[in-house]
């Protein structure tokens, strides 16, 4: 048996190889195009942690720091390439585990106190303790917030001591000694047995309290820490008293509780812990004493405080990466203003948080008053890219300089024209020679050619002088204007590439052609 198969068509056959070569463009081109889209739609996955800190100097606390970083930050996550920490994101961990100082303005806090607590004792005795316990627990309150600055002075320690005292009474007055044991037990843990608590100075009831708390607690006291320091002897405070020995120390007999522990030296304090002391459980700090004073956060500022320059190289990689290790950052951007050459600049340093070491670093010459667009720009772009910063300077035509000493020039010019033109007057009057033949003598008198002679010399001299000085200025404009170039702060930062966002963007497409099929693709960075 026999069968046969009439071949297809010619169209036919060109057809089914061009739908097949069509197909396969389509594969190639859409393997083409996955990789840049993959790109383009995983950074959120990929891309580094990167968090910002303000740059400041001792003694040189520039208001604009803040929005300066403010618009960087902005820069960046409009650029990309970066997943930037929000600031309040990185403020939680950081607060908790160095909560910021609140030592200002103690002198006038501590006045406003002792007048809160003097009319609340008045009111005690007059009224009845009711009328005494609102401003009692706001004094109370305000103290805490001193003591727990660390700023229990003797002054502040006995107002302390006389408001717990005082509300403590209110509460046995008002039948609430739960309350009043509370007040007491801090009493206790912030002083101890301090002899001025006495039935000299205060209420038997309240006193006798102390007395027993204090024995009860006295019964538990045996928690232990002791603290190291870097660099050593440094004063330590607990709970805002000095104590004697300097570190490293270790302090046995503790009450159980929360204490307040701070070391000290040489100007240089390190931030407040609230040590949360256990009965038998000795407990150790390693205190870097140096990296919790360049620690300036506040209500104010968010970031590093370096005594000057050499501090600054010294120190700012290693305290920026221990910032980044707090808030889980891969990098850490430091970025402020500063000085050099005597002039206000905007410094910024990337640091890479887990070799603690610096990426780069730059400075721009700046203004301190006012926040630059252009600085803010050029920053951010040199911590993602460090592109040598696209400088723009102004046209020839404000060149201010060149100006001034072009209009000196010319000015320099007409005057010496002026006092040219009365050197030829003068000179001719003074060398005019009177007819010896008798005729009408045009001269003027002997005197007055005197004079006028004296007048050419003078006039000669400053055309000279005038043209001499004209000269020089107008060479000076032209060179000014040849050679001195002023940088716009204001320009627009021009795209890293003419005609370019700066992104990178990638289109492909299959083709077929009567001879086959393939993909066009266009690039563009």
């Amino acid at each position: 048996m026999s069968c046969s198969r009439s071949a297809p068509p010619a169209s036919a056959a060109w057809r089914s190889l061009a739908l097949r070569r069509l197909l396969g463009a389509t594969l190639v081109g859409s393997l083409a195009l996955a990789a840049p889209l993959a790109h383009a739609a995983g950074p959120g996955a990929s891309d580094p942690t990167l968090v910002l800190f303000e740059l400041y100097y001792a003694g040189k606390d520039y208001s604009k720091t803040p929005e300066y970083v403010e618009k960087v930050q902005a820069a960046l996550i409009k650029e990309g390439g970066f997943d930037v920490v929000a600031r309040a994101d990185a403020e939680k961990p950081i607060r908790e585990k160095f909560p910021a100082s609140q030592q200002q303005t103690i002198d006038a806090k501590a006045e406003e106190i002792a007048k809160m607590v003097s009319a609340a004792e008045n009111k005690f005795y007059t009224i009845g303790p009711s009328a005494a316990i609102d401003e009692l627990r706001q004094a109370q309150t305000m103290l805490q917030r001193l003591v727990d600055a660390m700023s229990l002075t003797d002054e502040l320690k006995k107002q302390y001591i006389q408001t717990q005292m005082l509300l403590a009474l209110v509460y046995l007055r008002n039948n609430t000694k739960d309350k009043a044991e509370e007040v007491v037990r801090q009493v206790v843990r912030q002083v101890g047995n301090d002899p001025s608590i006495n039935t000299d100075n205060y209420h038997p009831d309240v006193v006798a309290l102390f007395r027993d708390i204090y024995r009860e607690l006295s019964a538990q006291r045996n928690g232990t820490i002791t603290v190291r320091s870097n660099p050593p002897a440094a004063e330590v405070y607990l709970n805002g008293l000095k104590q004697e020995m300097k570190t490293p120390a270790t302090f046995e007999g503790l009450f159980p509780g929360e204490v307040l522990l701070q070391v000290r030296k040489d100007g240089k304090e390190s931030r407040v812990r609230k040590v949360i002391v256990k009965s038998g459980e000795p407990q150790e700090f390693d205190i870097d004493l140096d990296f919790e004073a360049a620690l300036n956060f506040d209500n104010q500022h968010f970031g590093l405080t370096f005594v000057d320059e050499l501090d600054r190289k010294r120190n700012l990689p290693k305290f920026a990466a221990r910032l980044g290790e707090l808030v889980d950052a891969d990098y850490v951007a430091v970025v402020g203003l500063g000085e050099g050459n005597g002039e206000d600049q905007l410094e910024g340093y990337l640091v890479h948080v887990e070799t603690e070491k610096l990426v780069r670093g730059t400075a721009m010459p700046t203004r301190s008053n006012v926040v630059a667009k252009r600085r803010t720009t050029q920053m951010a772009r040199y911590i993602l890219f460090e592109d040598a910063p696209t400088v723009a300077y102004k046209p020839w035509y404000e060149n201010t300089l060149g100006w001034v000493l072009t209009g000196v020039g010319v000015a320099g010019g007409v005057l010496g024209t002026i006092f040219y033109l009365g050197y030829q007057d003068d000179k001719e009057i003074a060398e005019c020679v009177p007819p010896e033949d008798g005729s009408a003598n045009t001269c003027r008198p002997y005197a007055s050619r005197l004079d006028a002679k004296d007048s050419a010399e003078s006039e000669r001299s400053l055309a000279y002088a005038s043209w001499g000085v004209g000269g020089a200025a107008l060479i000076g404009g032209i060179l000014a204007f040849a050679l001195m170039e002023d940088e716009d702060l204001d320009a627009p930062v021009r795209p890293r590439v003419p005609g370019s966002t700066g992104k990178s963007s990638a289109s492909v497409t299959p083709v077929v052609t009567p001879d086959g099929g393939g993909i066009s693709a266009s690039f563009s960075f």
